[in-house]
């Protein structure tokens, strides 16, 4: 409706309308001559500012590749041809090569690596598996132990008695 183009018609009418001008992300009033006619026609400004920013909104370019960024590789269900294509992974935080099988998939599907990073790598924080975390534990008999605290509430003991009111 938004993108659509302001038509006046070629009717004898004068009627006060308001269309969404893409290109300057506003409602601009116009005279309508009450024939050919097409969706972005509004009798207020309200009305199209209440239509065509929420619309914007939803469709914004940053939010749309944020999406696409988080889907998974997609081969898609055809044999239609060997494409190679190259997908966003978020655990690795990098653009991987994948076969693109030649139709349907999802958006995360870029024909070149450099254009998988323009719109990726940089935008999305790297998200790391549970079982990729290294995790350390130091035996109790290395641990010091505490002859004085800062906090007058809490007595000295030893660091594996980690309990204190505050």
């Amino acid at each position: 409706v938004c993108t659509l183009p302001m038509i006046k018609g070629s009717c004898a009418g004068i009627f006060t309308q308001w269309y969404y001008d893409n290109d300057k992300n506003d409602c601009i009033e116009f005279i309508f001559t009450g024939c050919q006619r097409n969706a972005n026609r509004f009798d207020s400004r309200e009305s199209c500012f209440q239509r065509c920013k929420k619309e914007k909104l939803t469709t914004s370019a940053a939010v749309i590749t944020e999406g696409i960024c988080l889907l998974p590789r997609d081969p898609g269900p055809c044999l239609k041809g060997y494409y190679v294509r190259w997908y966003y992974d978020n655990y690795e935080n990098i653009c991987m090569s994948f076969v693109y099988g030649g139709c349907k998939g999802n958006a995360n599907r870029f024909k070149k690596r450099t254009e998988c990073e323009q719109h990726c790598v940089k935008k999305t924080t790297k998200v790391t598996r549970a079982s990729e975390l290294k995790i350390r534990t130091i035996p109790a008999e290395i641990l010091p132990v505490l002859t004085s605290t800062p906090f007058p509430q809490c007595a000295p003991s030893n660091c594996t008695d980690l309990l204190c009111p505050y």
